[in-house]
């Protein structure tokens, strides 16, 4: 499954948002979602997670002002949305997940 991550840009909002889309015939309980200030997983019941990582940088979210519910988002339409609240409005997350922090290929090809 695909998903994206939005992060508002502005300084002020603390917020971030994880946007998957889903199909229209599915319901609230058909969500696995687990959040820990350190750590997202989100997918659907019986499927391997889509989301399954620590948060980037070491950086934390307040659990208790993050959620999720199913809305008709513009670019993705009908998707789970995750409201993340960043535990210091101030942070800067270059990346959302531990594993999107790849390091660029430097290898040398032979031409």
């Amino acid at each position: 499954r695909k998903w994206e991550w939005r992060n508002d840009g502005e300084e002020e909002d603390a917020m971030m948002y994880v946007v998957m889309p889903i199909e229209d015939n599915l319901k609230s309980k058909d969500v696995e979602f687990k959040l820990t200030p350190t750590r997202l997983t989100l997918g659907l019941k019986g499927e391997a997670p889509t989301v399954d990582d620590e948060f980037w940088g070491g950086l934390k979210v307040v659990v208790e002002d993050s959620g999720w519910q199913i809305e008709r988002d513009e670019k993705m339409g009908r998707s789970i949305v995750v409201s993340l609240k960043k535990a210091k409005t101030w942070d800067e997350w270059s990346y959302l997940l531990k594993s999107m922090d790849t390091p660029a290929d430097t290898a040398i090809t032979q031409k």
